[in-house]
């Protein structure tokens, strides 16, 4: 570390790094130049805007196992806000930029050069390939430096355009191109949580929704007169909700950006400005409230989108449409995007639909000069009960990830004692109540059917099947007999069972006709039985061919113990040959009906389960791109 004092105030100033060779007084905002051993001040460096970093010179943190310190910072304006870039100096004596932007962090390094395209080529949402990566391109701005301080490895100043690319690819990884330099300078890293650089000597602990020295700043709305503040140290513009104007507040004068066409009592709000909850283990606070609409087949659908702050975690939103909730935050990876399904985290993400969305109100404070009629593009991708979305605008291409939010956790995060809002109809990304509930009836389906199976088996294998008594009997041709009459037999057992009476004849090009009655001698009961034998067979065109059979069998479902006998008639083909044969009746093993019938039974369940789960399904892409037909029924009630 070398150690010079100011030339204009004589205070201490300190180059840290090798590389840094101009510093900020800290006292006086001198901006000093060293130039080996000798210093010279260029000039009074502009004043920094408050941001309400928790940030600041001196703050260390770790980042793969190697301790930093921040020891320079230029602070940036573009069209999304205010930013700022921190120049970290590492114990491994590299040299890093921390790039802070509304709650979000990119740590980046200095990298070899590389080719690239002209700034004025690049789009947002395009591909570029750098290092054999392919990057998507985030954001195409031309920012202006506000200030500096600290120690710097260049000179800036108040003014200063910086022309800039920010990358990312589909592993997280990102990259920025600088083009304010000849040739363009690379920097290359990745973005991270806040908890994983393990900071410490911060400006702010973090600890609330707003910035505990955070200060309103009051002011009349220039389109009405009504009274609005601004409570944060991001916000760029402000939604007055009595005539609906957004008012820049980054700049002085208060200009107004746009007026809605509506104001706030068109829009109830389900969750009002300044409402305070807890979600993922924080305080954040309800800033800012933004109407967004998309055009379908000549109707107009609107939903709602709520800012929420938080210094640890940044802006997160929230969504509302039709009383289905979402909490949405950025998504650092770059998905493969498109038509074709995805996988991100082991889930596989659905192209759900692809609309313009515009801006129709706005209200409270926003971070980024937000404007009525602002639009973007956007596809939705869902795999219950996550939402990703991409948004591309002429300079800027964003990922967002959602997850549905019941209503009643919410309501109870926020403390909301407002009635739960009627959903309607079925969210992209709303988890279907008969997930993971199909599989489990098929499975216990599967189960009561091996049951069900095996003791049919074993009951039939154990069955009593021998035979109670066999009658033979022999007919003429043309001729019937007269009756035969068998020995009586015995159908024992505790209750009515089934008997099988199973017929053979000699029959061959011809039938034969059994009238035959099972006869109770007791009681005279008779069981009646008419069938009917025929076998026919042949040569055609040198093919064999036959039908019929030569067997038969019939059953009596059930019959009473006790003792019985068999009068058996039969009659003939007159042009047959004579015929003979025999009737066997023997207990019946259960038949296979019964058993069919119960697995149809056991099937009922797991097969309304499933038409269910495909009915909630067909609801929810009925309101896709992919909709099958425009017959769905999409404004029916999901209260159940």
């Amino acid at each position: 570390m070398k150690k010079a004092n100011c030339p204009s105030c004589g205070a201490a100033v300190n180059f840290r790094g090798a590389a840094s060779i101009v510093a900020v007084c800290e006292f006086c905002r001198s901006t000093l130049v060293r130039d080996g051993a000798r210093i010279e001040d260029v000039g009074k460096m502009a004043e920094l805007l408050e941001d309400g970093s928790p940030l600041a010179l001196g703050s260390t943190g770790r980042y793969q196992g190697v301790d930093f310190r921040i020891v320079g910072r230029i602070q940036y304006r573009y069209g999304s806000g205010i930013w700022n870039e921190w120049y970290c100096l590492f114990d491994d004596q590299r040299a890093g930029w921390l790039s802070d932007a509304s709650g979000n962090y990119v740590l980046t390094f200095l990298a070899p050069p590389a080719e690239v395209p002209e700034f004025a080529a690049l789009k947002a949402g395009g591909l570029l390939a750098i290092f054999g990566a392919n990057f998507e391109v985030a954001n195409v701005e031309t920012a202006q430096v506000i200030a500096g301080a600290g120690e710097l490895p260049f000179k800036v100043g108040a003014g200063w355009d910086a022309p800039v690319a920010d990358l990312r690819d589909p592993k997280g990884r990102f990259a920025t191109i600088d083009y304010s330099e000849t040739p363009p300078m690379l920097y290359l890293g990745e973005q991270l949580s806040f908890e994983s650089l393990h900071f410490s000597a911060l400006r702010d602990p973090r600890s609330s929704a707003a910035p505990a020295n955070a200060k309103a700043q009051a002011f009349n709305c220039p389109g009405c007169g009504a009274p609005l503040s601004k409570r944060l140290d991001t916000t760029e513009a402000v939604g007055c909700g009595s005539c609906g104007a957004v008012i820049d507040v980054a700049k002085p004068g208060f200009a107004i950006i746009s007026r809605a066409q509506s104001v706030a009592a068109q829009h109830r709000l389900s969750v009002p400005l300044g409402s305070r909850g807890r979600i993922e283990g924080l305080e954040f606070e309800v800033v800012g409230y933004m109407r967004r609409g998309m055009q379908s087949d000549g109707q107009t659908y609107e939903w709602g989108e709520y800012l929420l702050h938080n210094t640890a975690q940044g802006y997160r939103w929230i969504s509302e449409y039709q009383g289905h909730f979402s909490l949405i935050k950025d998504l650092a990876e770059r998905p493969a995007g498109g038509l074709k399904p995805f996988d991100l985290s082991g889930r596989t993400f659905r192209h759900f639909q692809r609309y313009q969305a515009k801006v129709s109100y706005v209200l409270g404070e926003f971070y980024w000069r937000v404007a009525v009629g602002e639009s973007a593009a956007i596809d939705d991708y869902v795999a219950p009960p996550i939402l990703i979305s991409k948004e591309t605008t002429r300079s800027d291409a964003s990922w967002s990830i959602g997850e549905y939010i019941e209503p009643e956790a919410l309501w109870a995060a926020f403390g909301l004692k407002t009635p739960l809002p009627r959903r309607v109809g079925i969210a992209p990304n709303q988890p279907s109540p008969y997930t993971g509930k199909t599989g489990g009836f098929w499975r216990a389906c599967a189960v009561f059917v091996l049951l069900a199976l095996a003791i049919h088996l074993v009951v039939r294998f154990a069955a009593d099947t021998r035979v109670l008594q066999r009658q033979a009997f022999a007919v003429a041709p043309g001729r019937s007999t007269e009756a035969i009459t068998s020995p009586a037999f015995t159908v024992g057992g505790a209750r009515a069972l089934p008997l099988a009476i199973e017929t053979s004849a000699s029959v061959s090009n011809s039938w034969v006709a059994l009238d035959m009655s099972l006869v109770e001698e007791n009681t005279g009961h008779s069981y009646w039985l008419a069938r009917e034998i025929g076998y026919y067979h042949g040569v055609d065109g040198g093919e064999s061919w036959s039908e019929g059979s030569r067997e038969d069998r019939a059953r009596v479902a059930e019959v009473p113990p006790g003792q019985y006998h068999l009068e058996l008639e039969t009659e003939s083909d007159a042009r047959a040959a004579p015929v003979s044969g025999w009737v066997e009746i023997r207990r019946d093993p259960p038949d296979w009906t019964n058993l069919l019938l119960a697995l149809i039974a056991l099937a009922l369940m797991p097969v309304f389960a499933h038409w269910r789960a495909a009915s909630f399904e067909a609801r929810r892409w009925a309101e896709s791109d992919y909709a099958p037909s425009s017959g769905d029924d999409d404004d029916s009630s999901d209260d159940d």
